[in-house]
């Protein structure tokens, strides 16, 4: 999980948002996008991110911005046309997990959802 994206020491950059500067969250939550900033809220494709070298302090916000998504967002989403992994019905039917996903599923997505619209408020 956190920490582990990024080993310590690592001179490769870091993506950084285009928008505000703020570390990128690598996810493929949000359709065209395999990046999101947790502070403007930016959903951004591949190439839109910023490569920025590494320093101690932006390597410390990119694995507490990591960290907090992975506790309120991340594992809870229910990404649009994804099949999980530990999911027999995703792989016997072939069918999009959110289309059948458990009531209780549905409100963990739901909680991620607020939270993220929550986050990107407080950071506005």
């Amino acid at each position: 999980m956190t920490g582990d994206i990024i080993p310590p020491n690592d001179p490769r950059p870091i993506a950084v948002c285009p928008n505000c500067g703020a570390p990128l969250i690598a996810t493929f939550h949000f359709a065209g996008a395999e990046w999101y900033c947790l502070d403007c809220g930016l959903a951004c494709g591949m190439f839109s991110a910023v490569s920025t070298a590494p320093t101690p302090e932006l390597v410390a916000r990119m694995r507490s911005s990591e960290a907090e998504w992975m506790t309120n967002a991340g594992p809870r989403l229910l990404t649009p046309g994804a099949i999980h992994a530990g999911c027999h019905k995703c792989f016997a039917d072939s069918e999009a997990h959110l289309l059948h996903a458990s009531p209780l599923e549905r409100a963990e997505h739901s909680r991620a959802k607020a939270w993220i619209n929550e986050r990107r408020r407080r950071h506005a």
